[in-house]
């Protein structure tokens, strides 16, 4: 961990670990056990806090038992990442290790962008969530700051991508629904051609994934479909899902030894507290081949089976809002249609 110091030679770095800390003061104040708990759409949004941890979750509100971290900070030390794989989604890094633009699809707790906003003052932080009270929950529970070079649009991730004319150095996907659904419109052919669009030179993409999801190895060939190279990390947990996180760029493949050496340069270089090299010692190159890719207009059977229940007692989602399915319809048009009238 990078010792921040006090005083008038303190740093740059310094007086923005300082002003994050100042962010963080008043949930450090609060008392142990639930600090808030929401409806919001089709879940429960709630927040506890057990000594030096804060953590968010969704729960369905139709199902309790489907409560899945959505994020956690440690108030002790705010800027490490609690999960191997969201510290793999910096991996991006070794391929592009001065980002200038990000582009991020789903903020959560905000604790990716946190540390790129930390440790990468030059870089110009784009984030879209289709959520505007996660965007609070971020900036009120997670210290994620307000404005400057940190832009967050609540918005769905591919409509934001598509109506921009930037190009990002690193584009970094992470975008579920409490069960581990995530949008099939941000898994085909077509976004990921979207995404490579938006790549400038030299530039990378992450997405995060689940092991158990059915429709894995064809979200990854699609992938492989559009990109050149595409790497993957394995987070191996003790219990619960594993994550995957998906590497991929558009300009050349490195071998495994430059990827681990450029990791570790950036890790060493800008004072990382994250694995970085460790991570990027065990990626692995996605197979080619063997299971189609996904394309929009062939939703394959079975792909919203796993969406939790729209019809929720407490809140639902607004009509003219995108609808959490991903099909790129407003919730009246899609989802919504199958509701009551009543609701």
């Amino acid at each position: 961990m990078v010792i921040h110091t006090a005083g008038p030679l303190a740093t740059d770095e310094d007086s923005r670990y300082a002003a994050l800390l100042a962010r963080l003061r008043p949930i450090r104040a609060m008392e142990d056990g639930t600090l808030h708990m929401e409806p919001v759409g089709i879940h429960f949004h709630v927040l506890t806090k057990e000594e030096s941890m804060v953590r968010f979750w969704l729960v369905e509100q139709n199902n309790a038992d489907t409560g899945v971290i959505q994020s956690e900070i440690d108030l002790d030390d705010p800027l490490a990442l609690q999960e191997a794989y969201t510290q793999a989604m910096l991996l991006t890094l070794a391929w592009q290790p001065e980002p200038r633009a990000v582009y991020m699809a789903g903020v959560g707790g905000g604790r990716v962008a946190l540390a790129l906003h930390h440790f990468f003052p030059e870089a110009e932080l784009y984030c879209a969530e289709i959520e505007p009270e996660i965007v609070e929950i971020a900036h009120c529970y997670f210290g994620l700051p307000r404005g400057g070079r940190l832009h967050i649009a609540v918005e769905d991730g591919r409509e934001y991508l598509a109506r921009r004319t930037r190009r990002y150095d690193l584009i970094l996907l992470d975008v579920f629904l409490d069960n581990g659904y995530s949008p099939y419109r941000m898994a085909t052919v077509e976004f990921f051609s979207l995404c490579r669009e938006h790549l400038a030179e030299g530039g990378a993409l992450a997405m995060n994934l689940l092991a158990n999801d059915p429709f894995v190895e064809r979200k990854l060939h699609s992938l492989a479909a559009v990109f050149p190279t595409v790497r993957l990390f394995t987070s191996r947990p003790v219990d619960g899902d594993e994550n995957l996180v998906a590497l991929a760029s558009a300009h050349g493949d490195l071998s495994h030894d430059e990827l681990a050496a450029r990791a570790a340069a950036v890790e060493t270089g800008r004072h990382l507290p994250y694995r970085l090299a460790a991570l990027a010692a065990v990626l692995a190159p996605v197979p080619r081949g063997g299971v189609a890719p996904l394309f929009d207009a062939a939703p394959p059977a079975g792909y919203f089976d796993s969406l939790p229940s729209f019809d929720a007692p407490y809140s639902q989602v607004a009509p003219d809002r995108p609808c959490p399915c991903g099909s790129g319809r407003r919730f009246a048009a899609c989802h919504g249609r199958r509701l009551p009238r009543s609701v």
